[in-house]
């Protein structure tokens, strides 16, 4: 990957349960993002295999696991053939199933490139609707870079301090990171924040 890098991010609209639809919409953003010189496109958590916001209608387990998919799988698959025609990188989230036990739901983002999958990210810090039918774990290295507690001070500093905390720590060299993508709560980062400040 080069030096610097373009970034596209995807803001759309998902169909719940529709797969089919969500990934022809993925398809004519991954090739306008290209067509205007991006290395990377990052679509939003749970947008290819899209459910009813738990927020705003909790959702059935059972319906759940009509759309959970492993990681590799078709969705997957497709996104890795869509990154390869374009030379571009692919973040998506998705509902994952869990390979070895069908009772364990993820929402998870994978990373993917022309080359293949590099890696998934599986949610950890889960809303309380979640909870019933999404299983938190963590894949990848796990860290803490410190900060704040939850809800208290600005999550945007821990974005902008952790890059230079892993290169105080030799993190890049060590484990062998070309990229660092950090998946937070858009509300909670962005300009005068969007939730109360406790």
């Amino acid at each position: 990957m080069e030096d610097a890098i373009t970034v596209a991010c995807a803001n759309i609209r998902p169909i719940a349960f529709d797969r089919s639809t969500n990934l022809k919409k993925f398809k004519r953003f991954i090739g306008e993002a290209a067509d205007r010189g991006s290395n990377l496109i990052i679509f939003p958590e749970m947008s290819l295999t899209a459910a009813p916001s738990p927020l705003s209608k909790p959702s059935n387990p059972v319906d759940i696991r009509e759309i959970e998919e492993t990681i590799p799988g078709d969705s997957t698959d497709e996104l890795l053939r869509e990154a390869q025609r374009y030379n571009i990188y692919i973040v998506s989230g998705l509902f994952e199933k869990d390979k070895s036990n069908p009772d364990i739901t993820y929402n998870s983002a994978v990373l993917i490139r022309p080359e293949g999958l590099i890696g998934t990210h599986r949610k950890v810090h889960l809303f309380e609707v979640e909870k019933p039918f999404i299983t938190a774990e963590m894949e990848f290295i796990p860290s803490n870079l410190g900060g704040p507690e939850h809800g208290v001070g600005c999550a945007g500093r821990g974005v902008l301090t952790a890059p230079q905390i892993l290169t105080d720590l030799n993190a890049f060299k060590t484990y062998g990171i070309d990229i660092v993508i950090y998946d937070v709560v858009g509300d909670v980062v962005c300009g005068g924040f969007a939730m109360p400040m406790r």
